[in-house]
């Protein structure tokens, strides 16, 4: 399933004129109006850098990690320039100038080696935070960082690895996420209902890594290119059809980044959403209408940044969401998480999310099609659900 891939012509930050389209689209510049924290300031930032003509200061690290690496500047560029590739490339040079961010940046490098201790470790978080006199504090602090959410009991790989259609057409493999495999497991088998009623036999590859994409962010290319060599030879073992993700920053990561630090990618990683509306009228076959469900309530569909910019999803599932009897209304603001940006610019993070939530006041709910948004919502009390939790009630069965 692996193959070598030409890499994307994508051009430097040195190529820039100055035509400011990036900073109209950036999420970071429309809330603080300040040209360095938007994307043509970080720009001319990272060409100044480039060419001496500024030092790696703790000011310049602040800037450059304040971006959310959302995509949106360089899916409006013009000339088709990288920007947040060179972002993460820069931040390996700048990581050690704030002590959060350098404290950050190791946490991820080595526990991000085994995830599985990581998410122990935010279990434990939380059990403090309920059984020890100073509650309060521990709590505040966990809401404050976004470790909200309580990881689950079992993770999905260690829940099932194997799951057989009655009438098998295919054969699919599910990669979690560390958000779906640690934190949402019970997504992980909606998908895989919902995909063993679409005839598809499951593998959940039992050997799990992080996708690397938060390495790839602090700046850790070596790292992130050995994650990478190490998935391509996991998903080389099988023979699939696909390779399917809840998760859009993972499919980006494993696609597109991928192939842009190795030259590989793993073929026929997809995103669910895009594997779900292919399927679109088999779906619509074995549902009900479930309209009756959000009657009160406006419905909101929002659709991820990694998913907009970088995969490129459309509509299709909003569209098959309205089939299902779902009356949406769609929003495609950035939700403010941005991986490693939420505890790095939590204050950033929180007033993003804090406006999206006053748009969201009359919604009863907010479907996405990204866990990562689910987490940001959820800990601004904002009723969310991933839309293949929607799906899985709907199919008859």
């Amino acid at each position: 399933m692996v193959g070598l891939i030409k890499h994307k012509v994508r051009r430097h930050p040195s190529d820039c004129v100055n035509c400011g389209v990036c900073k109209a689209r950036c999420p970071i510049y429309k809330e603080t109006s300040k040209e360095s924290y938007g994307a043509r300031g970080r720009m001319a930032l990272i060409k100044a850098f480039s060419d001496g003509e500024l030092i790696d200061t703790k000011q310049l690290s602040e800037r450059l990690f304040s971006c959310l690496l959302c995509g949106a500047c360089n899916k409006s560029c013009p000339l088709n320039i990288d920007l947040t590739r060179s972002i993460c490339e820069i931040r390996g040079l700048l990581k050690h100038k704030d002590k959060k961010t350098h404290l950050l940046s190791y946490l991820i490098k080595y526990g991000f080696r085994n995830p599985k201790n990581i998410f122990k470790g935010i279990g434990f978080f939380d059990y403090l935070c309920q059984h020890l006199p100073f509650k309060e504090k521990l709590d505040n602090l966990r809401r404050r960082y976004g470790l909200k959410i309580t990881p689950s009991k079992t993770s999905l790989v260690d829940t099932i690895t194997l799951s057989k259609a009655k009438e098998s057409i295919g054969r699919v493999a599910v990669y979690p996420g560390c958000s779906v495999n640690y934190l949402f497991a019970s997504m992980g088998i909606s998908l895989i209902e919902v995909l063993n009623q679409l005839n598809y036999d499951i593998v959940i590859p039992r050997k799990y890594f992080c996708c690397g994409a938060p390495q790839f962010a602090m700046g850790f290319l070596k790292e992130a290119e050995n994650i990478a060599r190490k998935q391509i030879e996991v998903f080389q073992s099988f023979s699939l059809d696909a390779v399917v993700s809840l998760c859009p920053t993972c499919v980006h990561m494993m696609s597109d980044v991928y192939e842009i630090l190795i030259g590989e990618t793993i073929q026929g990683i997809i995103d669910a959403n895009r594997f779900i509306a292919k399927h679109t009228k088999n779906i619509l076959d074995i549902s009900d209408n479930i309209s009756s469900l959000y009657t009160d309530n406006m419905v909101i569909y929002h659709q991820p940044c990694h998913s907009k910019n970088y995969i490129n999803a459309g509509n299709e599932i909003p569209s098959l969401l309205k089939s299902v009897g779902l009356h949406l209304h769609y929003d495609d603001t950035c939700c403010g998480f941005g991986g490693t940006f939420r505890f790095i610019q939590t204050g950033l993070s929180n007033m993003l999310t804090s406006r999206i939530k006053q748009r969201y006041s009359q919604s009863g709910l907010v479907i996405t099609s990204c866990p990562n948004c689910i987490i940001q919502f959820r800990n601004h009390n904002i009723n969310s659900k991933h839309f293949i939790d929607i799906i899985k009630y709907a199919m008859k069965g």
